[in-house]
């Protein structure tokens, strides 16, 4: 999913008032998966 798509997501739930949240992670330690 692009960035764009994301955001025209974002503001199709906010039309419908429909409450959302959205995370960005900043920084990872230990074990976490990596991309493909």
């Amino acid at each position: 999913m692009t960035n764009e798509e994301i955001f025209r997501k974002l503001a199709e739930f906010e039309t419908k008032g429909i409450t959302v949240c959205l995370a960005t992670i900043v920084k990872t330690a230990g074990s976490t998966p990596r991309e493909a």
